[in-house]
């Protein structure tokens, strides 16, 4: 059936030419919401992963503290004041008898000597590395010509 007036390709056309503009049109309208919305979803990743280092970090450093202040509790202690002012200083209780062995092979080397019971940095810098002669002028010639 034909209408007087209307031409049915034209409408066809028409329809099929608005549909490819409104399919543009919602094309274009998802690509400019998905940018935007990938860049916070990255960020929101980013963030996340960042907030949960953070989170480690402060478990490690509470961690940490943790155990400095039961160091500290054992260096304020009586015990620890004693011991080493028995290793130490060479004091000893009123009455007690000190006995002194001495045996080559248990004496320790210089470095062990200075040596803290507890691994604090910083402690050991009063350390000092022995070389040969032949090193010192190993390094002097060689590590001097490196670092011109």
């Amino acid at each position: 059936m034909r209408f007087r007036g209307i031409k049915t390709d034209s409408i066809f056309k028409r329809g099929l030419w608005r549909s490819k503009i409104l399919a543009i049109i919602i094309l274009a309208a998802v690509i400019l919401i998905l940018f935007p919305l990938t860049k916070k979803i990255n960020q929101q990743r980013a963030l996340n992963k960042e907030i949960r280092e953070l989170e480690a970090e402060a478990e490690r450093i509470d961690n940490k503290n943790k155990d400095l202040g039961e160091l500290l509790n054992y260096l304020q202690s009586d015990g620890f004041a004693e011991k080493e002012a028995r290793l130490n200083l060479d004091l000893k209780k009123p009455g007690e008898k000190v006995v002194i062995v001495k045996d080559a092979a248990r004496l320790p080397t210089a470095p062990e000597q200075s040596k803290s019971v507890f691994n604090i940095p910083g402690l050991d810098k009063n350390i000092t590395e022995t070389k040969s002669n032949p090193r010192k002028w190993l390094d002097y010639f060689f590590n001097a010509a490196s670092s011109r």
